[in-house]
């Protein structure tokens, strides 16, 4: 339980860490007009969601990880 824990933790630190650098990454190349937050918002999103839902599966909770 405590592995999960710390492995669940690293999982969202790392998701909440690419989430800021693609949506600042995404602003600075497109610009920061109404509809560029929105699409810099949408993409750092699924992104995200993405990485954490393969995170949470394949290491967090995988029976096969250590």
């Amino acid at each position: 339980m405590p592995r999960e824990v710390g492995r669940f933790t690293a999982v969202y630190g790392t998701t909440l860490a690419a989430n800021v650098g693609i949506n600042s990454g995404v602003l600075a190349v497109i610009g920061r007009d109404q509809t560029s937050l929105i699409a810099a918002f949408v993409i750092a999103t699924g992104v995200s969601a993405t990485l954490n839902f393969l995170g949470m599966k394949f290491f967090a909770f995988s029976s096969t990880v250590p």
